[in-house]
């Protein structure tokens, strides 16, 4: 059965996602999104039941999948430090990968 990946985080209460059909794709989204917000974010796997545009669009909108693996977390660990981009001070974490 295809497989569709989504990261996960939580922000005040409120659950965000992201979904890809890419492994590598989401693990790097995930990552730059622990990095950038100081959040736990959870990586896992959705088994589809068929490759369709209406099974995706509605798990999407809270559909539980058929199947839910877990594949890794990224968790920011101690202090952030300061980084400049393009001129601007951002704070960044240090992120640990756990499975």
């Amino acid at each position: 059965m295809p497989q569709i990946y989504q990261a996960y985080y939580k922000d005040a209460g409120t659950t965000y996602q992201i979904h890809n059909a890419s492994k590598t794709l989401i693990l790097v989204e995930a990552k730059k999104i622990a990095k950038t917000l100081g959040k736990e974010v959870k990586v896992d796997a959705l088994e589809i039941e068929k490759p369709s545009m209406k099974y995706l669009i509605e798990l999407m909108n809270g559909r539980k999948p058929n199947s839910r693996t877990r594949i890794c977390s990224f968790v920011p660990k101690s202090r952030p430090t300061i980084k400049k981009v393009n001129g601007e001070t951002k704070k960044v974490w240090k992120v640990k990968k756990k499975q």
